[in-house]
């Protein structure tokens, strides 16, 4: 599970980056952005790069909601590959041993195997949380810090 998630996250990193699978980086937007503006309004004091993005906010939503639905379904395909593997497996072993569960112990072992990911789930969002805790907190210690230091 570990790997899967640290994949995820690397492919996250990536379409943050706008480099995945021939998407345009942030660069290459504001270049073609400043193009289309300088085409479609020739003398025109070209905007800065937060005003090309308030123009094209449409498009930047549509892509980013794009991203976000491609990485659900990849996501979804990995969790199903994933529990379709742990089945096989567990599958493998009461063949092993000869035994032969009914519909209650399969829907027992779905249940236990839906709780064990409803863990795995609760436990990054607490650790993603005391991430951002530990982030503030030092934040405030930092200015802390420059205040004490301004101040001598």
């Amino acid at each position: 599970m570990r790997t899967s998630l640290l994949q995820l996250l690397a492919v996250s990193a990536l379409l943050c980056a706008g480099v995945a699978q021939g998407q345009e980086t942030y660069m290459q937007k504001i270049d073609r952005w400043q193009k289309e503006f300088r085409r479609d309004n020739p003398g025109v004091p070209m905007p800065n790069d937060g005003q090309l993005q308030k123009l094209h906010r449409d498009e930047l939503i549509a892509q980013s909601n794009k991203d976000m639905a491609q990485m659900r379904a990849n996501r979804q395909e990995e969790l199903r590959h994933e529990y379709l593997l742990l089945r096989h497996d567990q599958m493998q072993k009461n063949a092993k041993n000869g035994v032969t569960w009914n519909d209650a112990q399969w829907r027992a072992w779905d249940a236990e195997y839906n709780r064990q990911r409803e863990d795995e789930a609760r436990a990054w969002l607490q650790a993603w949380y005391l991430m951002g805790e530990l982030a503030r907190q030092q934040a405030i210690q930092d200015e802390f810090d420059r205040a004490r230091r301004g101040s001598n």
